[in-house]
């Protein structure tokens, strides 16, 4: 079996990330990222999908009471931390941090990703001893809002 990331479970529902899907704006018009699907405990039904954004897939990290918080990672815009509401299938933005400040982490994917009081942090989940001078790498990288 693979390693498996991006499941979360609920006091009803079962949340996980579909496999990211390859992006390309020629090929992929109108398709998703890849969704996170809710599985109702009990019957094993699927209940609700959330679909990511075209070229930026979404993973569930944890529950906050009855909400998904999710990471939607971007590799050319802002990537975010959401929250994703099961009853009305709707998403909010709890933290948004720009392209600029977005870790590189060795092409490491997904990264280790913690959200919790209004701060993520991101790590990479192997690290490599480099050769040489060579440029530093990022390990872990953590972001806060401002306000």
């Amino acid at each position: 079996m693979e390693r498996c990331t991006g499941v979360v479970v609920g006091k009803r529902q079962l949340y996980m990330a579909t496999k990211p899907r390859e992006f390309s704006p020629e090929t992929s018009r109108g398709l998703v990222a890849n969704e996170i699907v809710a599985f109702d405990l009990a019957t094993g039904n699927t209940v609700r999908k959330f679909d990511a954004r075209p070229g930026r897939p979404m993973f569930p990290l944890r529950m906050s009471g009855d909400k998904v918080i999710a990471y939607r990672e971007a590799a050319t815009a802002p990537s975010a931390a959401v929250s994703l509401d099961p009853d009305s299938g709707k998403e909010s933005i709890l933290l948004l941090f720009g392209e600029d400040e977005a870790p590189e982490m060795n092409g490491l994917e997904p990264p280790e990703v913690v959200y919790e009081h209004g701060r993520i942090f991101l790590a990479a989940t192997s690290v490599m001893r480099s050769k040489g001078d060579g440029p530093q790498q990022w390990v872990m990288r953590g972001f806060e809002s401002s306000g």
